[in-house]
């Protein structure tokens, strides 16, 4: 990303309209995030978010490609990628989990543990949602606000049918109100490379 502050696009959406994001969300989004801390407190940072929620819930975790065993051992650089998965059905899923009985017969795809993190500054984590993590967490990082290519933006909006429009309430880009043709017809790229999404859900 470049220095320059992202436009802001604010939608707001009727409940249905949740399931639509749910590609973007599997493909991954960038999300600010401070870099130097760990996945445990990088998660509770989250509205609704905590510790119970984490390990009851949270039980596949990769992170750069790797298996996470210790959420707390592992710490996030500047465009590391994070994928959180509920529990996964059948063997992959059992020798995938973080700290279960097989994860000794993975371990070249273990996260190695760090004791020391990098510093604490401001920075970008690309974030990837699967299985009931999607819905759950999914809507919280929406409404906080994701990042994304413009002409990824684009052409999510131009893969959508109308019953996506139908389920959209109100739009706002950069504080100004736009309907959907306008924008259907907005040249995202030649506002700026980046666009920030924010998505409510009058639930």
């Amino acid at each position: 990303m470049n220095n320059s502050l992202p436009p802001s696009l604010l939608l707001t959406f009727r409940p249905e309209g949740l399931s639509r994001f749910f590609p973007l969300l599997q493909t991954g989004v960038m999300v600010e995030a401070e870099v130097g801390s760990s996945v445990r407190d990088f998660l509770l940072t989250l509205p609704g978010v905590d510790s119970a929620y984490i390990d009851g819930r949270i039980k596949t975790v990769f992170l750069n490609g790797k298996v996470v065993d210790d959420v707390e051992t592992a710490f996030l650089d500047d465009g590391s990628i994070l994928a959180l998965s509920a529990a996964m059905p059948g063997l992959a899923g059992a020798a995938l989990r973080r700290g279960g009985g097989l994860a000794s017969f993975r371990s070249q795809i273990t996260f190695p543990a760090r004791e020391k993190p990098g510093p604490r500054r401001k920075g970008f984590v690309l974030i990837k949602l699967y299985n009931l993590i999607l819905k759950e967490l999914g809507v919280i990082f929406l409404r906080r606000g994701i990042f994304l290519a413009s002409a990824a933006l684009a052409k999510f909006f131009k893969g959508q049918s109308e019953e996506f429009w139908v389920n959209l309430k109100t739009a706002l880009v950069n504080g100004a109100g736009k309907d959907a043709k306008e924008l259907l017809q907005m040249n995202w790229a030649g506002l700026h490379e980046t666009m920030e999404l924010k998505v409510d859900f009058d639930i």
